[in-house]
């Protein structure tokens, strides 16, 4: 491998990771708000915290998320 070639290797890799961390703030603005505790206390329904378990990537060997969700509470008889 010649100097020039590998110039553009390093080049490449400082680029794209230059990109990565550019783009990283705007991808964690992206998501969806969560309800506050102040909100959840005008409602009229009242709300419980579930467990939501999410798994992301190739089936083998991807990533299980785990996020919170508000659903109404289950009444007791």
């Amino acid at each position: 491998m010649n100097t020039r070639k590998s110039l553009r290797h390093i080049l490449f890799a400082v680029t794209t990771a230059a990109m990565s961390v550019w783009l990283q703030p705007a991808a964690m603005a992206a998501e969806p708000t969560k309800p506050t505790q102040q909100q959840l206390k005008h409602s009229d329904v009242p709300l419980c915290k579930k467990y939501v378990r999410e798994h992301h990537g190739h089936p083998g060997k991807g990533v299980d998320i785990v996020r919170v969700v508000y659903v109404e509470c289950a009444k007791k008889s």
